[in-house]
């Protein structure tokens, strides 16, 4: 019976650490948060199109996901053609309409960092 108990309290154990929230790995040099600027009821629906981020710089290119209330941007800010340069969650470079992002509150903490599940965060 201690056997059974203390391979059912191992494997517990097990799923207990990969259930475990991501830990930053790293802060992200080149990155700065930032946030969309959007009307309050585009960003509360969840059926609308959302704020597209792009392969390419260009309003033909393929979308890659859909921004979140929080983006990360390469700093100093890169534009071209009226696209900011930024990191997607899932750690892509992509693009985003310039004028849909404004800066983080500064009184706000917010660090774009390298979580240990390979994504970006706010560290």
């Amino acid at each position: 019976m201690t056997r059974i108990t203390l391979a059912a309290a191992s494997v517990l154990c097990a799923v207990s650490a990969m259930a475990a929230e991501p830990q930053v790995v790293h802060p992200l040099d080149g990155v700065a948060c930032t946030v969309l600027n959007v009307p309050e009821a585009q960003l509360a629906d969840r059926h609308g199109p959302g704020v597209p981020i792009l392969a390419d710089p260009r309003p033909d290119a393929a979308t890659l996901v859909t921004a979140s209330n929080i983006v990360f941007a390469k700093t100093p800010r890169h534009v071209v053609n009226g696209y900011a340069e930024v990191v997607t969650l899932d750690n892509r470079p992509g693009w985003i309409a310039a004028d849909k992002i404004r800066p983080f509150d500064p009184l706000a903490r917010c660090v774009p960092s390298l979580m240990s599940n390979g994504r970006v965060g706010a560290g």
